[in-house]
């Protein structure tokens, strides 16, 4: 077995409310499925990288895919460590390991992984709620990968 102990979850406050998303919740829910791999042996044609790359990755982080156009230098900001553990040996990684992951890079991953989408049914505290952006009936989405 793999363990995988850099797991995250995140919850991205959207724009549109409840009243917007019920007429297309059915649209929306395809559009994920189709767009997001997810589940075991997931995997992305559309992403890929070298075994050099994937050291990299490893020991730079998520500022090494941000240069290279997969995010937001300002997400950063929001990911624990910004997204690098500087402590990180890709040398100790097995050869199986690289294996198994290198395709998954970028899909939602299996087990307890899953991507919701949510809305603000009533906060307890206005003013934490307003600081994190946060309005009833507001579309969220919360992800752990």
């Amino acid at each position: 077995g793999f363990v995988v102990s850099n797991c995250g979850v995140r919850l991205l406050a959207s724009h549109p409310t409840l009243e917007d998303l019920l007429p297309r919740q059915r649209e929306l829910a395809d559009t994920l499925y189709r767009l997001i791999p997810s589940g075991v042996g997931s995997e992305r044609k559309d992403v890929r990288f070298s075994k050099k790359e994937l050291k990299e990755i490893l020991k730079e982080g998520a500022g090494w895919l941000i240069q290279r156009g997969y995010g937001y230098p300002e997400d950063l900001h929001f990911i624990e460590s910004e997204g690098r553990l500087p402590w990180a040996n890709p040398d100790k990684v097995s050869e199986r390991a690289f294996e198994r992951g290198a395709p998954q890079i970028g899909t939602l991953g299996s087990g307890n992984h899953f991507l919701e989408v949510q809305y603000v049914d009533q906060s307890y505290d206005e003013e934490a709620a307003e600081a994190f952006g946060l309005f009833p009936n507001q579309i969220t989405v919360l992800i752990h990968t």
